[in-house]
């Protein structure tokens, strides 16, 4: 004799319809993580494109200074202020050259 419950099913019904109820629930979390996974790949394909653009760019404007040259490479060094006798004596005197 099966066990009826108050709306008429039996218990092994009842059970049956959990686990779909439970198996369900799993597939959906995987699911949501499956989303999730696939979101986050697409946001770093975003992120490394826009990398590789910025880089692109980066390059671009590297040799447009080079051949436009705006680039140190090259540029002879500011000669230092050459010293008059005038201005060394002065320097001599006032005591910041210490003979």
């Amino acid at each position: 004799m099966a066990h009826r419950s108050q709306d008429g099913t039996d218990k092994k019904e009842e059970k049956m319809i959990m686990e779909e109820n439970k198996q369900e629930e799993k597939k959906e979390v995987k699911k949501s993580k499956a989303d999730e996974i696939r979101e986050g790949n697409e946001e770093l394909k975003k992120l490394i494109e826009e990398r590789e653009s910025l880089l692109q760019r980066n390059e671009e404007l590297e040799s447009k200074k080079l051949v436009s040259g705006l680039t140190d490479a090259g540029q002879a060094l500011a000669k230092p202020k050459e010293e008059t006798p005038k201005e060394y004596a002065e320097r001599v005197l006032s005591g910041k050259i210490k003979s």
